[in-house]
Order: structure tokens, then sequence, then C-alpha cells
């Protein structure tokens, strides 16, 4: 049955309820009718707005802000009105997207101020960020002087804060480089091995560098294991490349021990063959004094101790003491030592090794004080002399550092010598000093060919495409591979492997950034970016 009731709003409604039913059971139905309404829901007008709209809107309120509190001021707009305006944007305010946009459209719609004489000064931006926020709309409860005082010191603070930062920034500017020149003066022979070692052909990681971020990101990439890999086996040619040019033998010149001794047969033919008919000369005081500096040590420990001391070296420096020798017959003598100093270092015994070889030299030295003494034609026979030492020194070097029956040259025991003090010269010595230095590349290989692809590789792409990758499902293998050849390019090292000492990019702008900032005048926007709610 239908019933009639009032509200205490003096509204009436139908209420259906049983037939008979009581006012107070009437009363009850028509409770639990009303509260089974749902009540009505205000309307969200973000609702379905993407970010971007969002942020576009308070762009706009940004703008109406400022124009809708300069009518006020001036009474062209009610309190009513602002209060309803601000009612309606409330929504779209609680949103981040809503505020970022509504604080650079106030920033956006105060920009002119900053041609403002003085704007960019601590009490410019204090005037500007006042009149700025002074112009934002209040309502019954806000006060303009308020906002207006808090815009003031927010806009002298920023600007304040701009010009103490930039002279933070300049200072850890100043102390970048300075650290960075330290740093380069502090690496500069090492630098300088990097660059004529590039310049022979050699490749190194940029981590090995110390290059810049994008050249270790491209490292990274590629893969510190793999690419270290492939660039050993590069390596790996240039030495031997290197060794051969300078022997003087061809680029297909087996790397033997019987090909270093042909060099040697060579040198001797052209250099020492011709002396052998320049007759005998005296010994001087020199070559006494160097024979009895390589038996110094042996001689001192075999007084102590006669029993201990092996005197292989001592008869051996001691049989070549003579005051008078056939020149021919000496440098027949420099070979017969040089060879006996070569099966000394191979059987282990380097003590003889050494003496024996410093004996030679010994030799020579005299021949050549004796050659450059004796006017010009002695000097031409000194210089050819020299050539031909030089180079069988050279094929010495070179035969130590043969890899037994591998037919390669070892760098890193070229390296050992140079870093005994041996005279390495030219293409030897920048073997020596690569090696040295980039030891993580500069090895014999284990391999001398290297799969372009890992198995970390083929696990990654086996994943991507289980995935259903598709085609991307190669892409990783084919950056790690296309990173590694960018990095064995002789022109990406030149170009981009090589020592950064400056300052990061972020430090060399940030100086700059904070300049425009403070020569703008900018401080005073940021004190008027509040946003009214």
């Amino acid at each position: 049955m239908r019933y009639e009731v009032t509200a205490p709003d003096g509204r009436k409604f139908e209420v259906t309820a049983p037939e008979g039913a009581s006012e107070q059971e009437v009363l009850a139905y028509a409770k639990r009718q009303f509260s089974a309404v749902e009540p009505h829901k205000p309307v969200d007008p973000t609702e379905g707005m993407s970010g971007l709209d969002k942020f576009r809107a308070g762009m706009g309120k940004g703008f109406m802000d400022l124009y809708r509190g300069a009518k006020q001021i001036v009474g062209a707009e009610s309190q009513s009105e602002i209060d309803e305006a601000r009612r309606l944007d409330a929504p779209l305010m609680k949103t981040g997207a809503g505020v970022a946009g509504n604080i650079t459209g106030s920033i956006a719609a105060a920009a002119p101020t900053m041609l403002i004489p003085g704007a960019n000064s601590v009490g410019g931006a204090a005037a500007v960020g006042a009149a700025l926020n002074a112009l934002q709309p209040t309502s019954e409860d806000e006060s303009r002087l308020k906002n207006a005082a808090l815009g003031a010191g927010m806009g002298a603070g920023a600007q304040y804060g701009i010009g103490k930062l930039l002279g933070a920034a300049g200072s850890r500017l100043a102390s970048k480089e300075a650290e960075g020149a330290t740093l380069q003066a502090q690496n500069a022979v090492r630098d300088a091995t990097l660059r004529s070692s590039q310049e022979a052909g050699y490749v190194v990681p940029p981590s090995s560098a110390g290059a810049g971020l994008g050249s270790r990101l491209l490292e990274g990439v590629s893969g510190k294991f793999k690419t270290n890999q492939a660039m050993g086996i590069k390596n790996q040619n240039v030495t031997d490349r290197l060794a051969r040019k300078e022997l003087g033998l061809a680029d297909d010149a087996p790397l033997t021990t019987q090909t270093m001794q042909a060099v040697r047969d060579r040198a001797f033919q052209e250099g020492y063959e011709p002396l052998t008919r320049a007759g005998a000369i005296e010994t001087d005081r020199t070559f006494q004094r160097s024979l009895d500096a390589l038996v110094k040590d042996y001689q001192g420990a075999s007084r102590s101790f006669p029993g201990a001391v092996k005197n292989d070296v001592m008869e051996r420096v001691d049989s070549l003491r003579t005051g008078v020798m056939d020149i021919g017959d000496a440098l027949s003598m420099t070979r017969v030592l040089r060879d006996e100093a070569s099966k000394a270092y191979a059987s282990g015994d380097k003590a003889l090794g050494k003496a024996t070889r410093g004996a030679s030299k010994a030799i020579e030295d005299q021949i050549e004080r004796a050659l450059s003494a004796a006017g010009k034609d002695g000097r031409e026979m000194l210089k050819s002399f020299r050539d031909a030492r030089k180079l069988m020194a050279k094929a010495h070097s070179v035969e130590d550092a043969l890899v037994a029956e591998g037919g390669v040259v070892n760098a890193k025991v070229l390296g050992a010598a140079l870093q005994r003090g041996e005279p390495l010269s030219d293409n030897l010595r920048t073997i020596g000093a690569f090696a040295n230095n980039f030891k993580d590349v500069a090895g014999v290989p284990q391999s001398g060919w290297a799969s372009p692809i890992t198995a970390l590789d083929a696990f990654g792409t086996a994943t991507m495409a289980g995935f259903g990758a598709g085609p991307m499902s190669v892409a990783l293998p084919a950056a790690r591979v296309g990173a590694r050849n960018a990095l064995l390019s002789d022109s990406y090292q030149k170009a981009f492997v090589h020592p950064s000492y400056g300052p990061g990019l972020l430090d060399q702008m940030t100086p700059k950034m904070l300049e425009e900032l403070k020569k703008r005048g900018l401080g005073g926007l940021l004190g008027a970016s509040i946003p009214a709610q």
C-alpha cells in the first residue's frame, strides 16, 4: 500500500509499506528505502583526461589565475566567482600533471618580467616575486599581503640560491679541471706509449686507456672477455708484423730460430766480414775493466766460499784477457760467445749467458774504439759494423722472445727485457712498452680465432625468441658484434680510445645553465610559481 510521508525539510514522498502499518512502521520503511538509494556522486572533470591534457589544463589555469587576481583587485570579479573557479579547479590541482602545468603556466605568464631592469638581482627578484604572487586570486580567508611577502621571500631566496649554486658549480668545475691536469701530467709517459702503440696498429680496451663514458659503455655492450680475446688476437698479429719489420724480413717469413740465425749470418757478412782483413789492434784499459766487471761478483764470493761457487763464468771471461787481438779473430769470437750465450739461456744458466753475452759486447766495443781512431776508412767500416751489430742484437732479442715451436713472438718477454733495462730500440721497444702497459691484451692468445657469438649471445637470443621477440631476438648478438668491431677498428681507436681528463659534460653544462638562470632573473619567477589551489 502507498503512504505519503513528509520529510523534515517539507518535501513530500510516497512510500510503499504493508497495509495497516502504523506511522512508526511507515517511517521505518521510508528510511530503509532511502538508505538503499546510492547518494549522488560528484562528477570529476579530470576523469578520462590524459596526463598531457591535465598538464595543458594546469598551464591554462596558471595564465587565468593572474588574470582573475588582477580583476579581483580592481573589483571586476567577485569573491563568489573566485571561490567557484577554485572549486571547479580543485580536482585538477589534486593531480601531479595539473600542478606541474600550473607552475609552468605561472612562470610562462610572468616571463616578460625578466626584461625589467634589475630583475636579475636578489632585490629585484624579491620585488618580482612579491608583485606576481600578489596578483594571485585569494579566498576570503587568505591574505594578499601574506602572498606578496611569501613571493618576495621565495623570489629573493631562489635568486640568491642560484648565485650560490653557480659559485659551487664553478668551484667544482675548476677543481675537476685542476685534477684532470694533474692526472694528465702524471700519466704523460703512459699516454705517449698508448699513442705510439695505436700508431703501430695495437688496440686497447677503453677502460684500460681511461677513455670517456661513451667508449666504456660501448665496451660494456661488446663484453669485456670477448673483446679482450679479439684484441689479443689482433695485437699478436701486430707484434709479429713489427718484429719482422724490425729485422727486415718479408711479411710471410717464418719466425723461427733458423730465421734469426740467417739474419745474424747476413749481418755478419755485411758488417763484420770486411773487418776480417783489418789486422790486429791493441786492447785498452777500458776493455780490461769491462771484463773485470763481468766477474766481480763471482770473484768476491769465491774468496770466502771457494767450493760453493762455480768457476764457469770466471774461467770463460779470463780466457779472453789479451793485450793484442786480430779483428778477424775477435769477430769470430763474438759469434762464438753469442751462440754460447743463447745456449746458456736456453739451458737455464742465466749467469753464464749474461757473462758470455757481456764478453762479446766488450770485444765489439774494443773494435769500435779502434776503428773510430783509424781515420775516414775506419769510420766507414765502423758505421757498417755498428749497423750489423745492432741488427744481430735485435735478432737475438726476438729469438729470446719466440714461443717454442709456435712461430710467434711473445710480447711480454720483450716487455720483461725492457723492464730489466736491456737496450731495445725502435719497433722492439714499442712491443715491449705496449706489453708492459696493457698486459690484458698483449699476451700470446690461446687461439688464433675467436667466435663472434658467445654463449651469452646464444642464450639471450634463445630466451628472447622464447618470449616471442621474433626478429628482435637477434638484436643482442648483433649489437655486441657491432660494438666489438667498432672497438677493434683503427679509426675508432685513434679517434675515441684515449684518456679523458676533462670534466664530464654535466660538470661543464651546470655553470652555464645556472649563469643563464641568474642572468635572466628567474628567481623572481620561481617565487611566483606557488600554485593557487
